[in-house]
Formats: C-alpha cells, sequence, structure tokens
C-alpha cells in the first residue's frame, strides 16, 4: 500500500539523518524535515481510514519547522541541541513532547488502518511499542542532565526500537489490504501504486 511505504520512507529520513560537521557547522544530507513532510503527505491520503491521521497535521508540521529552523541553525553554525541553556533544553522538551504526541498518533493511526481492513493481527503491533517510545525518551531526557552513561543505554536502545518499528511498517506495508472507502472522500489511486 503506497500510503504506508511512503510512511517508512518517511521514517527512514528521521532515523537515519547523514551529518558532516567542519567546526561547529554541520552539513545534514538528507535533513529529518523531509521526513515530517513525506510522513504528512502519506497519512493525508489515510484519513479517511485511521481516524488518529486526521489529528496528526499539526505535530507533523510543528516537527518539521523545528526541524528546518534548527537545519538552517545548524548550517550557520548554531546547534541548538548541543546547547545546554535554559532555552535550548525548553525547546529540546518541547520538541520531543510534540515528537511523542505524533508517534502516539502514528501508531493508532496504524492500528486504525489495520482494522479498517480487518487485519487484527496487525492491530496492536504497533501501539505496543508506544510505551517504550515515551519510557526511553524520558530516560534520555533525564540522563542527558543527570546520568550520562544511562543515556548512552537508552539511545541504544531507542534505536533498537526504532528498527523493530521500521520492520513492523515495512511488513505491514507490503500486505495487500482491502479497504471500503468511500470515493467522495478520497481519490481511491491514492492507495494504488
Amino acid at each position: 500500500m503506497k500510503p504506508l511505504r511512503d510512511i517508512f520512507w518517511g521514517f527512514i529520513l528521521l532515523f537515519f539523518t547523514i551529518n558532516f560537521g567542519v567546526g561547529l557547522a554541520k552539513v545534514v544530507i538528507l535533513p529529518p524535515f523531509v521526513g515530517y513532510l513525506m510522513i504528512l503527505s502519506a497519512t493525508g491520503r489515510l484519513k479517511p481510514i485511521a481516524k488518529h491521521f486526521r489529528k496528526i497535521d499539526f505535530p507533523l508540521v510543528a516537527l518539521s519547522i523545528f526541524s528546518l529552523i534548527t537545519f538552517v541553525l545548524s548550517l550557520m553554525g548554531i546547534p541548538i541541541a548541543n546547547q545546554v541553556d535554559p532555552v535550548s533544553i525548553l525547546l529540546i522538551l518541547i520538541s520531543d513532547g510534540i515528537y511523542l504526541w505524533m508517534m502516539y498518533l502514528m501508531f493508532y493511526g496504524l492500528r486504525d488502518v489495520a482494522a479498517a481492513a480487518g487485519n487484527a493481527e496487525y492491530s496492536t503491533q504497533f501501539t505496543d511499542l508506544f510505551p517504550f517510545y515515551v519510557i526511553f525518551r524520558v530516560i534520555i531526557g533525564i540522563g542527558l542532565l543527570i546520568f550520562p552513561t544511562l543515556t548512552i543505554l537508552a539511545l541504544i536502545a531507542n534505536f533498537i526500537l526504532h528498527i523493530v518499528f521500521l520492520v513492523r511498517l515495512s511488513r505491514f506495508s507490503k500486505i495487500p489490504l482491502e479497504f471500503t472507502v468511500d470515493p467522495d472522500d478520497v481519490d481511491p489511486a491514492s492507495f494504488i501504486e
């Protein structure tokens, strides 16, 4: 299903950015905001069958804008993520909160897609990951300030969790799904290749 594959590739761009550093400035190949915009486009095509995707626009747009701003600032040699001043920490915490909100809507939106297709087997395979995302994000956030060693372990666990999510999403996107969609709500061609 094309929108699910587009979501998969959007997350690939989010999770695996390539950075080249030169002094304080860094050049980002495949910046995350491109991934957010890809996901935004794909979830828009799934809104008629997934009620949680009807609410995902704001967090995706907010994360795209934040990502674009940090991308531009990093090109100018002003990295937000490496700062320990209160404003940078607050911005990072806010973006993490919006990211968790987006992931919540993503997991439950994927559950909605599976349920609409009558595929109960896949309906909880994403939602059971969400508590782990919250736990690791909290550990990473606290660990950055207090326990740097714990942060490294949480980052490794978070990376593994992202891989598990991508594998599940990849498998899910290859399953032929059949929906009953009102033709007035959506262009049926948006679901196929």
